[in-house]
């Protein structure tokens, strides 16, 4: 084992980050040892093998259960497909990331001030991540 996250997984999650907004200084690392572990390829504490295993539906499932504020259970499909292809589908994101914006614009007109800023961080990067997946296709 190594500690080096392979690859393919290291390039799907970042593909997954800027797909749902997930800009955390540790959530990449997070989604690489929850994802390997589960398809045992890693031991959860940031050791890898060398070769994948298939990934599980059970995988994207599970990462939507700890971001369920950015990922919604209509998603699912959408993040199992990155995960186990470490592609987009352009269209599919693109349309993600617009209902995800108009999500944080609903959501700050009835919250707290503290959130609302939090929210306000969360369009942006929304925004900038839709830009970047405008430019490329």
């Amino acid at each position: 084992m190594t500690n080096n996250v392979p690859a393919r997984l290291y390039y799907a999650v970042e593909l997954l980050r800027k797909r749902f907004t997930i800009y955390g200084l540790c959530d990449q690392m997070y989604i690489c040892n929850v994802v390997a572990y589960l398809n045992h390829f890693g031991n959860g504490s940031s050791l890898f093998e060398e070769d994948e295993k298939e990934i599980s539906y059970e995988t994207a499932e599970t990462i939507q259960r700890s971001y369920s504020t950015l990922i919604k259970d209509e998603d699912i499909e959408e993040v199992y497909d990155i995960l186990k292809t470490a592609k987009l589908d352009m269209e599919k994101a693109k349309a993600g990331l617009i209902r995800q914006m108009n999500r944080f614009v609903e959501e700050a007109k009835n919250c707290d001030e503290w959130r609302v800023k939090y929210l306000q961080k969360c369009f942006m990067a929304a925004q900038s991540s839709l830009a970047e997946i405008e430019s490329v296709s």
